[in-house]
């Protein structure tokens, strides 16, 4: 997916916190002979941390379709540092196949107690682009308090590209509760989308107080007007 970056923090899934939001490209699939299946096995299976860090990042070097089998195991492991490093991975590794990661995302979230961890796997979840994750992140979203969850939700329903996002990404704009960082994702989000009814919704931001939602709203219809 391309991306809502906050400047702070940043790892693969790019959903640390404040800053201003930039749309950027992900990567896509990059494959390299540096790593052996067999040498990142075992560093995924280290006892220590730094060296399934390291597994990790060297299973960007594999085939894709490897890559993704070892940060299945990875997701599990029980430092968060290692989880985060590895679901945000999966934004890109995903979509060596889209289904057998949802699964092990949907696995993944009701067991997850890091949010940054929530975070990168909803942000995961709306990466692959299967249109029936769309019911996966709007649950996670009305159960979440978490002001980062929330965002990477509303950051990445646009290149999950499901129109049923729309009632969603309204409803995120017309709450009260709703920050202005929040409204500047689901803006974004809603020019990637471009489902009927965009342009009558976004049109009051146009004259918001605060000028990232401004700006945003005004890029927004600027897109739906160039048809983009």
């Amino acid at each position: 997916m391309a991306f809502l970056s906050l400047g702070v923090g940043k790892g693969a899934c790019g959903v640390r916190r404040t800053g201003p939001a930039v749309r950027t490209a992900r990567p896509r699939f990059v494959v390299a002979t540096a790593a052996a299946k067999d040498d990142v096995m075992q560093l995924l299976t280290s006892e220590d941390k730094v060296d399934r860090l390291k597994g990790v990042n060297m299973a960007r070097e594999l085939d894709p379709a490897e890559g993704l089998n070892l940060l299945s195991m990875a997701a599990m492991d029980p430092d968060m540092n290692v989880r985060y490093a590895t679901v945000s991975q999966l934004s890109v590794a995903g979509l060596a196949d889209p289904e057998k990661t949802l699964e092990l995302l949907r696995d993944l979230v009701p067991k997850e107690t890091d949010m940054s961890v929530k975070a990168a796997a909803a942000d995961a979840m709306c990466a692959i682009g299967l249109p029936e994750a769309f019911d996966d992140v709007e649950a996670i979203y009305h159960e979440t308090k978490d002001s980062l969850v929330k965002f990477s939700i509303a950051a990445g329903l646009g290149e999950l590209g499901n129109v049923k996002a729309f009632d969603l990404l309204k409803a995120i704009l017309e709450d009260e509760a709703s920050d202005d960082l929040l409204k500047v994702a689901a803006l974004g989000s809603l020019g990637e989308l471009k489902a009927p009814g965009t342009a009558e919704l976004i049109e009051p931001f146009l004259e918001a107080e605060d000028a990232s939602v401004k700006a945003r709203a005004e890029d927004t219809m600027s897109m739906l007007k160039s048809g983009e």
